[in-house]
């Protein structure tokens, strides 16, 4: 005669997984008991020899056995059991763009591609939905890339979103964004009142000290950010001196890009220089 559970398993009121009163199951018939009352009514174990004597279908979650799963006659109890003291794992997600997380402000994105990766928790995959902002753009059955072109193109702070659904409705959500600012500008030019700093080399990069390095030939050195960022606080050369009164602060300088105006603030070396690959530390 084969183990009963009752011989291997502490008594049922001290199951430390799920308490089984509140494992509900549906039997032939449709007759609904609980675990525990099936444990207690002899139901389980038994003359089974360790196995189910009647299919059961779960119509709750619990520990690992997701809400409506089958177990058929002859299923062993040891593997329920076993499966109830597991925690139940959502799936998982990840999301990739094919852009980076930053853009200058007067390069609207057009057209990129979402990845999604991820895999699958105690119940297999339902769908994989992908989100710009708030509105869906497409419904995935399986992982893989989305190739999106957001009609007039996207130009303001956005959030891409990935949810994965599985069988049972847990989900699990990954996001990705992209910002757009109004890059850095760095470089050399021979001439004192340069009018549009965007022609220099471009940094597209959050707000913060910038360090770069300046090679000139009787040119003057020039730097340029966002105006809204305020004046620069420091300019420190390789060295760690203070060149903040060698450079003139040529102020407000308004450049348009697709139509639209944006300010600039520049600073300009107060003489020309001659210099190679002279370090320089901009500080706000």
């Amino acid at each position: 005669m084969g183990t009963r559970i009752a011989d291997t398993i502490e008594p049922m009121a001290d199951f430390p997984a799920a308490m089984a009163k509140d494992i509900n199951i549906v039997k032939e018939g449709n007759v609904e008991k609980s675990l525990q009352q099936m444990y207690e009514d002899g139901e389980l174990g038994g003359g089974g020899g360790g196995t189910l004597t009647q299919p059961i279908t779960t119509n709750v979650e619990c520990g690992g056995i997701p809400s409506g799963t089958n177990f058929v006659t002859g299923t062993p109890l040891e593997d329920i059991f076993n499966k109830l003291l597991v925690k139940y794992i959502n799936p998982s997600v990840s999301l990739k763009l094919s852009v980076g997380s930053l853009r200058a402000k007067w390069s609207p994105l057009t057209s990129l591609t979402l990845t999604t990766s991820g895999s699958k928790g105690t119940s297999d995959i339902a769908d994989i939905k992908l989100y710009d902002g708030s509105t869906l753009i497409e419904t995935q059955s399986t992982f893989g890339a989305f190739s999106y072109t957001p009609g007039a193109g996207i130009s303001s702070n956005t959030t891409f979103k990935a949810v994965v659904s599985d069988s049972q409705g847990k989900t699990s959500q990954a996001t990705s964004s992209v910002s757009f600012v109004i890059p850095y500008y760095y470089g050399v030019s021979a001439n004192a009142s340069l009018s549009d700093p965007t022609t220099l080399t471009e940094d597209v990069s959050s707000k913060g000290n910038k360090t770069y390095k300046f090679t000139a030939s009787e040119q003057y050195f020039y730097f340029a950010y966002d105006y809204s960022y305020g004046s620069l606080t420091s300019i420190l050369d390789a060295n760690g001196f203070e060149n903040l009164g060698n450079f003139t602060k040529v102020g407000k300088v308004t450049v348009t890009k697709n139509g639209k105006s944006y300010e600039l603030m520049v600073y300009r070396s107060a003489t020309v220089q001659s210099q190679t690959n002279f370090g320089l530390t901009f500080k706000l």
